[in-house]
């Protein structure tokens, strides 16, 4: 069921996603279906610093307000490593930020708010704005919070189509599900640099491999990829291997490379990069080959070729459907996907079972050779 809202009357609208950066760029049609609908509406973003970068550039919105979290005992590895990078406050000055930050929001007098995740704090914070619209799923109690409940969809299904669900309820019809991520010149400058002085040319075909991701479960052995880039260079004459990382993921990176045995002179590991300098370093690439994790949405964004490898996580909800320059490698076993952190059995049999050869076949078939 539709329900009808005076869209004439929509002058300030906010976004609520705060976290996750693969989760964040699956909301980037959300934000561009909003701007065609809304052209002349004041379109906020609220998100966490270490998100910023992916909103950063984005013709679509107006600001992007920062969503502080202090704690960090339960984050990942590679998401600590980030946030540990922010300035702390002494306590007192937390709770006065905190109190600062939710009178601005109430002073901001917004028309409509979505809230893409529906945690009790995003939900409170949906509430707290006052808006008339508060649009959220009817997750629990929590959905008492909003006043426009859509009943989220159970099928599995490519996760930018999921939050468009928000927007078809209040009969908005998404233009397409393809996500952005935009750069700029001095990102792609930096990447060049590196491909200079690396001795990386044009003519090379770049193979890009992220063996890093938030949960150890999601992470393709080093060893696999390994094994992977040996047979790329040695069967694919004019490839070059880049190694991709990010905060915290070096010594995976490290462990790739010293377990190739093929020509390491074609073998480079990236240099250290901020998060727009990546998404340059990815639109450079002939092919990424990563776990299911940020990476993999950055190359779909940007367009780049891509093979994503899925252990307990559904390729149905990360990877756009039918693509032919995205394709996924998955386990056929009965207890994936589980979207487990960590494996009951301890062994995370889903990516043992992924062999390097099958995912070497979708190499060919990807670059048509």
């Amino acid at each position: 069921m539709i329900k009808r809202i005076e869209k004439s009357k929509i002058k300030k609208i906010l976004i609520i996603r705060p976290r996750a950066i693969g989760d964040v760029i699956l909301t980037t049609p959300f934000i561009r279906t909003l701007r065609k609908e809304f052209s002349d509406a004041k379109i906020d973003y609220l998100a966490e610093e270490f998100v910023r970068p992916v909103l950063e550039g984005n013709p679509n919105i107006s600001e992007i307000k920062i969503l502080k979290r202090y704690s960090l005992n339960k984050e990942p590895e590679n998401i600590k490593a980030i946030k540990n990078r922010l300035k702390k406050s002494i306590p007192f000055v937390k709770i006065l930020e905190s109190i600062r930050f939710y009178i601005n929001l109430i002073n901001e007098r917004y028309d409509l708010v979505f809230d893409l995740w529906g945690n009790l704090r995003t939900a409170l914070i949906s509430f707290l704005t006052g808006a008339k619209y508060r649009v959220g799923f009817t997750f629990r109690f929590r959905k008492f919070f909003y006043n426009i409940r859509v009943k989220p969809d159970i099928v599995p299904k490519y996760n930018a189509n999921y939050h468009l669900d928000l927007l078809r309820a209040i009969g908005i019809i998404p233009d397409s599900d393809k996500t952005e991520f935009f750069l700029e010149k001095k990102d792609e400058d930096f990447i060049k640099n590196f491909f200079k002085s690396a001795g990386i040319m044009n003519n090379d075909l770049i193979v890009g491999l992220s063996g890093s991701g938030s949960w150890i479960t999601k992470r393709w052995f080093e060893e696999k990829f390994s094994k992977l880039a040996d047979i790329i260079l040695k069967e694919i004459k004019n490839s070059k291997i880049v190694i991709l990382w990010g905060p915290g993921e070096r010594v995976i990176a490290e462990k790739i490379k010293s377990g190739i045995k093929a020509e390491q002179e074609r073998v480079f590991l990236a240099p250290e990069t901020n998060l727009k300098q990546l998404g340059a370093l990815i639109k450079n690439l002939n092919l990424l080959i990563t776990n299911d994790g940020a990476a993999s949405h950055i190359a779909v964004a940007l367009s780049t070729k891509s093979i994503t490898i899925y252990g307990p996580t559904n390729p149905k909800s990360w990877s756009p459907e039918n693509s032919k320059i995205h394709k996924t490698v998955a386990p056929l076993i009965k207890c994936a996907p589980c979207d487990k952190t960590i494996c009951p059995y301890g062994t995370i049999e889903c990516m043992q079972k992924i062999d390097e050869k099958e995912v070497f076949k979708k190499v060919k078939e990807i670059l048509e050779f």
